[in-house]
């Protein structure tokens, strides 16, 4: 695949510009353990944490 986690990420955002934020999170985090090299996902979620107002990130955000 010459984009890994390409298609889990553009999900994610779809989600998101859905307003369903725990299914856009899903996503995003999968595209983070197909390719950690990307910043992309990483800051989604963190701007989805910050629409929900999560102090803890790790709750939403898996530990790579």
């Amino acid at each position: 695949d010459k984009y890994p986690g390409r298609l889990e990420l553009l999900l994610g955002i779809s989600y998101f510009e859905l307003s369903q934020y725990q299914q856009a999170l899903v996503y995003l985090n999968e595209s983070l353990e197909i390719d950690q090299s990307t910043s992309a996902a990483e800051g989604w979620i963190n701007y989805i944490n910050d629409i929900l107002g999560t102090q803890n990130t790790s709750l939403c955000l898996k530990k790579r």
